[in-house]
């Protein structure tokens, strides 16, 4: 509501209706005011009045003053926060009153909080960057006459940026191992800071003294790197996905952690002199209750944090998964509105706790991914990633104030000017949108604004039409065909192609427990054969059946078509007849999964990429107990056989197929293990160790093998990926198979940490040894996000 709307409101309710309402009032405009510092308040003029005009303030905070004839008042707040401040005037003959708002704000620490991001804003030189992570390359704009001015070839799949104190763009390139620092001016590059081999180094964030601070969130480390002489001063295991960097005025660096333990999500504390876990933040499960507008749930996908300019909070952004739902756990089934949910966490940094009464569900939204604070802090920007949407929120009551829809494609980061430009990187429409929110932020006009500009951020297009238009489904939650709610896209429990690590409840869908499957490597339907663990889909466009019936989506199909492929429950039958051709969306999402077609590289290989002793060892150890009878050829799987296999795992928790019963499980691929626990269908095992104890000789003949040879088959399986050295050899196993074999699926991180496993080439190893077996099993790890 505009605040002359709010005023005329106020004056309807105060003001007498046999008043000649002939008086008239206005206040001096008001500026933002620190905590603690008195502030007087004016009448700026009088008008109508009969007689000696009389004032009586409200300031908002609870705080009213007596009846005076003084035009001025003064007072002190005591919090920060956004106060409607009403003077109620009156004379001999009538009553009125007027409103403004006035802003109260703790003052910024002398030392500005760095936040990792996909954007960064260069103000000296009028420039904004952003990443391009499917071209490889990042844009430089002119923050002034909202133009392009230069694109830069960085490393492989660039997905944050941060300015060094000489003015560097420091950019980490994920897929290729490294941070490229650019030049501020021209863009062209200065050096290349070299990584860990399969490290995946995700986000970067300036320290306080000199340092850059970057999460490689294959191996679970942070690094320090000294920004003068470029080279990597300290390693730090901290655990599974390491994300988002935040690092506060005191030093004290704060690292989100992506995929979170079964019961809760966590921050990390580091401290910096000593470079040192200090503690962990524990995001617990939201209690809920479950409702239309509300949701229990853990926190998720945690994957930015961003520090108040006071110092005093950091806003958490995540999903919330409600995997405490589901007919065979509370007895209620899932629903579109209570699945997944979107959540924004407060953390208290003096006591380094979340504020859990402040927690935010932000209702008809999907999976928060970044957030910036105004120049005072008294308002966030919330970024919605798959919901294509801006949220302001008021940072004191963590209200909402205004949404910005149909903010490109895929938005995943933002930056503040001064002047009150925002800019918010769209990466799959490719473009920075630019939102002039100065009235916003001055608390006067709180409307969603129109961009100013849409400024194309990648000249040639780098994936095909069908690509990207399958990519943008993926990941879009506002389409209402794909789900009515707004909470549903593929990226949901998907994003970027991983597992979300959860295990869901899919019995009122005809399934079971089910342990969500990593869409890498497989190739859709085209490459390793059916999906899903029961293979109860030959196509990926068989997933319209989902969208209907399961996200409460519209379809993609006409409804005549889906009729016409119906099976005998009415609804889409999925392994029928073929429905490829009969929805350019559906096809477009099929190819796109399809091109998801390798796994990460495995951190836990030689510093070469080379096999490691343990692991050659490892092989023969996997032949000899028969493992290749099953999870055979180049893709370790017979799934494109479509065969289904029972190896003792079968439980009555397990649930059905298509209707009937479930007599096997479909051979997952052994590509990627290392980021795919837990394992099984449903999720059971936290450890590659703990899927031999519960399978046993129906997974190979492993009773045979001694606790040493087990320890050499584990590694082999942990250093599996797309390199061609991982392909096993043609020869005969020594031992004979049993004769229905699976093994585990592929989801998330390894259970111990890849610098637990390296010795003294991590810098960390025993440091994450202890971390590792810690985190067994209850606090198990998944994946990363592609």
């Amino acid at each position: 509501m505009k605040v002359g709307t709010f005023a005329a409101w106020v004056c309807l309710m105060l003001c007498s209706p046999q008043a000649a309402r002939a008086l008239t009032l206005s206040l001096a405009p008001l500026g933002p005011a620190p905590v603690g510092e008195p502030r007087t308040f004016k009448v700026a003029s009088v008008a109508g009045a009969v007689g000696a005009p009389r004032f009586r303030w409200n300031f908002g905070d609870g705080t009213v003053t007596e009846v005076t004839t003084a035009l001025e008042a003064t007072h002190t707040y005591a919090a920060p926060g956004h106060y409607t401040v009403i003077v109620q005037g009156s004379d001999d003959e009538s009553r009125t009153s007027t409103v403004s708002v006035q802003t109260a704000y703790n003052p910024p620490t002398s030392n500005a909080p760095h936040n990792s991001s996909s954007i960064v804003l260069d103000a000296a030189r009028h420039r904004v960057w952003n990443v391009n992570p499917d071209a490889n390359n990042v844009t430089a704009l002119d923050s002034e006459s909202l133009t392009p001015v230069l694109e830069a070839p960085v490393g492989k799949e660039p997905h944050s940026l941060a300015q060094a104190s000489d003015g560097s763009i420091w950019v980490t390139s994920q897929m290729s191992d490294e941070v490229v620092l650019l030049d501020p001016d021209g863009g062209l590059e200065l050096a290349r800071v070299a990584l860990p081999y399969a490290s995946q180094p995700r986000t970067v964030a300036m320290g306080q003294s000199g340092m850059a601070y970057v999460s490689l969130f294959a191996r679970g480390e942070l690094v320090e790197i000294d920004t003068t002489t470029r080279s990597v001063k300290r390693t730090l295991a901290l655990g599974p996905t390491p994300a988002g960097v935040s690092v506060a005025s005191d030093g004290r660096i704060f690292v989100t952690r992506f995929l979170s333990p079964p019961d809760h999500g966590e921050v990390w504390v580091v401290d910096p002199g000593t470079f040192t876990l200090a503690s962990t933040i524990s995001l617990p499960l939201d209690l809920g209750p479950d409702t239309q507008s509300s949701g229990r749930g853990v926190p998720n996908y945690v994957s930015s944090i961003a520090i108040s300019p006071d110092g005093t909070q950091a806003w958490v952004s995540a999903k919330k998964d409600d995997t405490v739902r589901g007919p065979q756990r509370d007895g209620m089934p899932m629903t579109a509105d209570n699945f997944v949910r979107s959540a924004i966490c407060t953390i208290d940094l003096e006591n380094e706790a979340e504020l859990v009464a402040k927690r935010q569900d932000i209702d008809n939204r999907s999976m928060p991914v970044a957030v910036t604070f105004s120049a005072l802090g008294d308002y966030a920007f919330v970024l919605v990633l798959t919901s294509n949407w801006l949220g302001v929120m008021d940072a004191y009551s963590t209200q909402s104030v205004t949404g910005v829809k149909d903010v490109g494609s895929a938005p995943d980061g933002i930056a503040l000017s001064g002047s009150g430009r925002l800019f918010v990187n769209a990466a799959l429409s490719r473009e920075v949108l630019v939102y002039d929110m100065s009235a916003s932020l001055a608390s006067v006009d709180h409307e969603a604004p129109d961009p100013v500009a849409r400024i194309p951020t990648v000249a040639q297009e780098p994936l095909s039409a069908q690509l990207l238009l399958g990519k943008k489904i993926f990941y879009d939650s506002a389409d209402t065909r794909m789900g009515h709610a707004g909470y549903w896209a593929c990226a949901s429990c998907h994003f970027e192609g991983y597992s979300d690590g959860r295990v869901w409840d899919f019995s009122d869908r005809g399934e079971g427990l089910r342990n969500t499957k990593s869409l890498l490597g497989i190739r859709g339907a085209e490459g390793q054969g059916r999906v899903h663990w029961s293979g109860n889909m030959d196509e990926i466009q068989d997933f319209e059946r989902d969208i209907r019936e399961s996200f409460q989506g519209t379809g993609f199909m006409s409804n005549a078509d889906y009729a016409a492929h119906a099976g005998a429950d009415h609804e889409l039958d999925t392994l029928g007849p073929p429905v490829a051709g009969l929805s350019q969306e559906l096809d477009a999402l099929a190819a796109y999964i399809t091109s998801l077609d390798h796994v990460g590289r495995s951190p836990f290989r030689n510093a070469d990429g080379s096999f490691s002793a343990e692991a050659l060892a490892g092989r023969q150890v996997y032949e000899r107990a028969g493992c290749p009878a099953c999870h055979s050829g180049p893709d370790f799987t017979d799934s494109s056989q479509g065969v289904l296999h029972d190896v003792g795992t079968l439980l009555p928790s397990s649930g059905h197929r298509l209707g009937g019963p479930l007599t096997g499980i479909d051979t997952p691929t052994l590509k990627g293990l290392w980021q795919s626990a837990p394992y099984l269908h449903d999720g059971r095992a936290a450890t590659l160790r703990d899927v031999f104890a519960i399978a046993g000789d129906r997974m190979g003949s492993v009773s045979q093998l001694t606790s040493a040879e087990v320890d050499q088959m584990v590694r082999y399986l942990l250093e599996l990926d797309d390199v061609p050295e991982a392909a096993p050899s043609s020869q005969p196993p020594a031992m004979s198979p049993l004769s229905e074999v699976t093994s585990p699926d592929t989801h998330a991180c390894a259970i111990v940490s890849p610098a637990a496993s390296r010795g003294d080439r991590s810098g960390a190893s025993w440091l994450g040894l202890i971390a590792a077996l810690w985190l067994r099993p209850s606090r198990r790890a998944k994946s990363r996000w592609h």
